[in-house]
């Protein structure tokens, strides 16, 4: 603040002397003696020095680029000396006209190459420092925006990167039907439970076990209803166009690639593990999904109704039940194989589940099944007939756990199962009646129902005893 007073009040002086020299070459008749003049360019040349040390060197601009009339300071103070070197015999005879004159004329150009003082180098100096600090000031703001673009680009790529993962992420999601995933983990963590009697045998140990279990059955999982993708795209592209393979999101060599990494993981996991009931159950699981989609000789059993329900039946009903239950009681617990009661219920109860899971899920499908030949019941014996017989058959699965309910040896147990059932039988029933066969959604929204109710009976599985 104090180089700023100061360089603004040295500004004042500039501007006097400046009109005074003005004013006495302007008015020869009243033109100042030769010493005052002098005077007068002295204290205008301090004024300039004055206000150099102004930052932004506002009055050293207006005063050299002659808004003030002047219009060349150097070559007035060159006239002035030149004067001065008269003898008052050449100024007397030459009047103060011709003085004035000596003082506005001569060649700037000349008088700049001949006044080669310090303050012109300082000037000089500081000019060029100028145009360094504007062009390095222009340069950054280029680089600046440069910058801002660079970033720019980058956020856009890192957006798109993003994007593309998001939409991998979300056809891999589809590609492994996320409901069958939930069922069998569900049936998996159930079944595993039913082999645990005691609190002791909630231990850690029991808890690799599962995991053990779990996560190449969930690839096998994956393997199988992928497989069925690859060899059904044109099925699909009619039945579930939303499949990534079926919409295009995935090619068919992707989709071998993720079907082959997924069955060679879950085989190679069972094997590292070393329990024969769950090496087992994934290999026969696998097989029999082989058998069921793929397009070959005496295969493909999905065109035929009974060998293709007889396979969900296997897998759903019975490997899953049975093996994985045999995996934490024999390999994991070290127990002796005994099937118990509950294991047995849910075998049972299941096994129906399992049944009508598979004559349900072609209910939706008639339309692409009818068109590449696929002779399921629904496409022999029509959805609405079909569609009633499921919930016959489910109606009379939930009878039939009421019953075995109400032996259960404990109260809370009878509780539990009774009253779970008959809710659910309940709901099944008045969900049924409110299904309308015109619209595709309302026919694929009850079997997603029905898992719905495939994944309750896990959670109530537990509780049988």
């Amino acid at each position: 603040m104090g180089a700023l007073t100061a360089c603004h009040g040295g500004t004042q002086p500039l501007l006097s002397a400046a009109r005074s020299l003005q004013n006495s070459s302007n008015s020869p008749r009243q033109a100042l003696p030769i010493d005052a003049k002098q005077q007068s360019v002295t204290a205008v040349w301090k004024s300039a020095a004055i206000s150099d040390c102004c930052p932004h060197g506002n009055g050293r601009r207006r005063f050299l680029s002659g808004d003030l009339g002047v219009r060349s300071f150097p070559a007035r103070l060159h006239g002035s000396k030149e004067a001065e070197r008269r003898s008052p015999n050449e100024r007397h005879r030459q009047g103060p006209r011709a003085s004035s004159l000596a003082i506005d004329g001569g060649d700037d150009a000349d008088v700049s190459e001949k006044l080669d003082t310090p303050l012109q180098k300082q000037r000089q100096q500081r000019a060029k420092r100028a145009r360094t600090g504007v062009a390095q000031a222009t340069a950054g703001h280029l680089n600046v925006e440069d910058g801002e673009a660079l970033i720019g680009s980058e956020k856009v790529g890192l957006q798109r990167a993003w994007d593309e993962v998001t939409a991998f992420s979300d056809a891999l999601v589809r590609f492994a039907r996320p409901h069958t995933i939930i069922g069998t983990s569900l049936s998996i963590v159930s079944v595993s439970l039913l082999a645990m009697t005691s609190p002791a045998d909630f231990s850690h140990k029991a808890f690799i076990g599962i995991l053990q279990a779990l996560i190449p059955a969930l690839q096998a999982n994956v393997a199988i209803v992928g497989l069925n993708q690859v060899y059904d795209i044109e099925i699909d592209k009619i039945n579930k166009p939303t499949l990534p393979l079926a919409s295009g999101e995935f090619s068919v060599a992707q989709g071998v690639g993720l079907v082959a990494a997924s069955a060679i993981a879950s085989l190679l996991i069972g094997l590292a593990v070393g329990s024969q009931p769950l090496l087992w159950t994934l290999s026969l699981s696998l097989l029999l999904g082989f058998a069921y989609s793929t397009d070959l000789p005496f295969l493909r059993w999905k065109k035929y109704p009974i060998l293709a329900a007889g396979c969900i039946f296997a897998v759903r009903a019975v490997l899953v039940q049975i093996g994985f239950y045999l995996h934490m009681q024999v390999s994991v617990l070290k127990r002796t194989a005994v099937l118990s009661r509950p294991v047995l219920f849910g075998t049972a109860f299941m096994s129906v589940f399992s049944l009508v899971i598979a004559f349900c899920k072609d209910i939706p499908d008639l339309e692409g099944d009818r068109q590449f030949n696929i002779q399921s019941f629904t496409v022999r014996m029509g959805q609405q007939k079909m569609f009633w017989i499921c919930v016959s058959l489910l109606g009379a699965a939930y009878v039939g756990a009421i019953g075995v309910g109400f032996t259960c040896s404990r109260l809370w147990s009878k509780v539990v199962t009774v009253g779970a059932h008959a809710a659910l039988g309940g709901i099944l029933w008045h969900r049924a009646r409110h299904v309308d066969f015109a619209k595709k959604a309302s026919i694929v929204g009850f079997y997603m129902f029905v898992w719905k109710l495939f994944y309750a009976e896990y959670f109530l599985l537990p509780f049988v005893r």
